[in-house]
């Protein structure tokens, strides 16, 4: 089994996927899939239905091995890097902006973000890993958790032993001691961090599918992953909900966790996320900050449709309306 010793600095890459596809026949799910996630952000993966989000969750989930493209793993680096190397990486962050030609688009985008202008060469030290077609479990060794559009847990057993099952799995404790003996304080103050602190004896079959969602949320960090993918986190939840769990979501990077999350409900994006990716055709149209993609003329015309900011919060609509004036 792999190890790790994260970096969790919001400035350092963790995650690199370059040239990714998957084809099934004459279906192109992936062609030539690039991007970068870092510590500390929060990134949405959208698109139409058959974009190819799924096969791409699945292929970095180790659930699919791509024809061809590289997933590398920058996150368990054990070397420090310089004192020089920090500096270098921050003064570049923050006098220059990097611009990317949009793969179909025949534009160039701007992209500000002080994580995405940082040159990856600069911005850590020693060797990436490939870990393109990894087991699902080397993966999560390393430091990648995940959910699922549905939400996954133990029916059978009650919320806190959900969760110490977790623990107990990911930090090779004996399975000879009973479950209930291990991990206990430390299962409690996962379960009231994602607010089932009160609901810890009730069992997971009973649980409405809100508090299943947080639930597996719980059993994803029970592993302490430094990368976080969430498959459609707010799928079947109620509005309340959803602003809720993915203000959790939210805490979860500003503590220095990566999150990559797929979704539909764009109230759940806008606002939400520190960047955005746009999956059309299995190919990324548009990269950049969410105000950047409200206002990108393809993304509205390829998914988002013109009129899509009335169906979003009031919160997240302040940015996009913005957008919208300025490229009206």
């Amino acid at each position: 089994m792999p190890e790790s010793t994260p970096i969790t600095s919001p400035i350092w890459p963790l995650l690199r996927v370059s040239g990714l596809r998957k084809h099934f026949g004459g279906v192109r799910a992936l062609d030539g899939v690039d991007f970068e996630l870092w510590a500390g952000q929060c990134v949405a993966l959208i698109g139409p239905n058959g974009a190819g989000k799924s096969t791409c969750f699945a292929a970095l989930c180790g659930q699919q091995k791509p024809d061809s493209g590289q997933v590398l793993w920058l996150g368990g680096l054990r070397s420090e890097p310089t004192s020089e190397a920090i500096s270098a990486a921050t003064s570049v962050a923050t006098t220059e902006a990097t611009t990317e030609a949009i793969s179909g688009q025949g534009a160039n985008q701007t992209l500000p973000s002080r994580k995405q202008a940082m040159p990856a060469s600069v911005a850590y030290t020693g060797p990436s890993r490939n870990i393109t077609g990894w087991s699902a479990s080397d993966l999560a060794a390393l430091g990648i958790g995940r959910t699922f559009q549905v939400a996954q847990v133990f029916e059978a057993l009650d919320v806190l032993s959900n969760v110490q099952l977790a623990m107990t799995a990911s930090r090779r404790h004996s399975g000879f001691l009973p479950l209930k003996s291990q991990n206990c304080d430390a299962a409690h103050a996962l379960l009231a961090q994602v607010g089932l602190g009160q609901q810890a004896s009730a069992h997971a079959n009973a649980l409405p599918y809100g508090a299943k969602k947080r639930l597996e949320l719980a059993i994803a960090l029970a592993g302490k992953p430094a990368l976080l993918l969430l498959d459609e986190p707010a799928a079947g939840l109620a509005v309340p909900e959803r602003h809720a769990l993915m203000a959790l979501v939210k805490q979860l990077c500003a503590g220095g966790m990566a999150v990559l999350y797929t979704e539909h409900n764009m109230d759940a994006v806008f606002g939400v996320a520190d960047r955005v990716l746009v999956l059309i055709d299995g190919c990324i149209a548009a990269a950049g900050s969410p105000h950047d993609i409200a206002g990108n003329a393809v993304v509205k015309s390829r998914y988002l449709g013109t009129h899509f900011i009335e169906q979003i919060s009031p919160v997240a609509r302040v940015g996009a309306n913005t957008a919208q004036d300025q490229n009206a």
